[in-house]
């Protein structure tokens, strides 16, 4: 038995493994120790054996409770996580209308904590900060003969066919209810958008009618209403304490592992410096569209309406579809769009040299 037990330590001396808890147990000739002696060594080296495979199997556990969050052991070294605790989070890139949307429903109906991410200095630093028309909402007087039905109608017309009925369903039908409540919150926690849109003399709201629609709709604020618009919500969801906002990032991949977006790579603008976010709740990419990489657009010059959610969707493999239907705004002047409401009022345009 002690001859066995002093050949087995003997390989695991010879195999070069290495010491238990600092110490190797090398066993002298048997004729220099008592049997007892050789077994007690043997007995404690079996219980640093043991231990040590008990800690190993600890922290496997622990690992494997953390990395489904962590990305699994796919962190480039060229990046460094920020906030691990903050992974139980949503991502939302993007903090137009959209991003600030999404952000403060998530934030205040669902109580999840969101993070913003946006390249600009301030959350206006955004294509919805330009928008000069109005937004579609209902008109509630009978004898206007709005409804969601003619809504649709209007959509699909508008959209020559092409549209897809779900799609234009759910805004047709939903549509109106988002508006009220994102942008016309009169609720007693104003949580959300109070916007000051243009009202009639009776207090009412003054609801325009655009090109396409069939009957008056369009709530407005002068011919600035996403600049009013972008205020009012960016500044609901900076105030709202489940939403952080993060300046100066710009999201440079989707973190996937298998099929699952975990997070995104980040790069700050001033300090160079890589990141990576991690989202057990889900991203969510509002980073606008994709009319900048045109020569002549509505976009003013310098922001990033270059389709950064499309390329960072594609390159993580998303199917993109329909990309060829552009919105086109047939009348520019000097890179500036003359708003749908001149159009829905039937003006026109006369140009002098």
């Amino acid at each position: 038995m002690i001859r066995t037990l002093q050949t087995t330590v003997r390989k695991v001396v010879h195999h070069g493994r290495p010491p238990i808890g600092g110490l190797r147990v090398t066993p002298k000739p048997s004729h220099l120790m008592s049997s007892a002696t050789f077994s007690t060594r043997i007995q404690h080296a079996d219980e640093k054996v043991a231990d040590a495979s008990t800690r190993q199997q600890q922290q496997q556990q622990e690992q494997q409770q953390i990395e489904p969050a962590l990305l699994n052991k796919i962190i480039n070294s060229a990046h460094h996580i920020h906030d691990i605790q903050k992974a139980d989070r949503l991502l939302v890139v993007g903090s137009g209308v959209a991003g600030c949307s999404a952000a403060l429903v998530a934030a205040e109906t669902y109580q999840i904590p969101v993070t913003l991410l946006f390249a600009g200095n301030v959350p206006e630093d955004c294509n919805s900060f330009w928008a000069q028309g109005g937004i579609i909402y209902r008109n509630y007087d009978p004898v206007s003969g709005d409804s969601a039905k003619l809504l649709a109608q209007d959509i699909h017309r508008a959209g020559a066919g092409l549209c897809e009925d779900d799609a234009v369903q759910k805004v047709s039908e939903e549509g109106p209810d988002r508006v009220r409540q994102l942008l016309l919150d009169e609720s007693l926690k104003k949580v959300y958008a109070q916007v000051p849109f243009d009202k009639r003399d009776d207090g009412t709201l003054s609801l325009c009618l655009e090109a396409s629609h069939a009957a008056p709709r369009i709530l407005h604020r002068a011919d600035h209403t996403g600049r009013t618009i972008t205020q009012h919500i960016t500044q609901a969801a900076a105030r709202h304490p489940l939403i952080s906002m993060q300046p100066h990032t710009i999201v440079t991949d989707l973190v996937v592992k298998d099929d699952v977006c975990l997070g995104v790579a980040t790069l700050n603008r001033f300090s160079g410096e890589q990141t990576l976010e991690y989202a057990c709740r889900g991203t969510v990419l509002a980073s606008g569209g994709l009319g900048g990489i045109y020569e002549h657009s509505t976009n003013p010059a310098g922001f990033n309406a270059l389709g950064s959610s499309v390329a960072l969707a594609y390159r993580a493999g998303a199917k993109l579809k329909d990309l060829e239907e552009r919105d086109l705004n047939i009348i520019i002047y000097r890179s500036c769009s003359v708003v749908s409401l001149i159009k829905g009022l039937k003006c026109l345009l006369k140009y002098e040299n």
